[in-house]
């Protein structure tokens, strides 16, 4: 069973390099907030998929599913949110090799250790 989790994590994770292509495109079309608006929707739709309410375990497709939407949605949020960030920073902090940018991925990157 490890290997089949294993499996899903990295078929996963290589899933999200079309979907960061997908919000490039769809970027064109829609403003940045409404795509925020947008991930947000697929978020609760993944997180709602994630409820069981009998206590019996889940089934295994609509897990996955809301995983995969879950996961996928907070990758775009992010995305998203770091557009608007590049759009609205002072460019005093834009210039050096500790720029805004960095900050803001190690911002992320602790946020994601202390989740774990």
């Amino acid at each position: 069973a490890s290997s089949a989790i294993g499996s899903f994590l990295s078929m996963l994770s290589l899933g999200m390099l079309p979907v960061n292509f997908l919000v490039a495109v769809i970027a064109s079309f829609l403003s940045d907030r409404k795509l925020l608006l947008l991930s947000e929707g697929v978020a609760l739709v993944g997180l709602m998929c994630l409820l069981t309410y009998s206590g019996a375990a889940p089934n295994l497709y609509i897990f996955c599913s809301g995983t995969v939407l879950l996961y996928s949605s907070t990758i775009v949020m992010e995305a998203v949110s770091m557009s608007l960030l590049s759009k609205k920073i002072p460019s005093a902090m834009s210039r050096g090799t500790c720029n805004a940018g960095l900050l803001a991925t190690q911002a992320g990157s602790m946020g994601r250790f202390i989740g774990n």
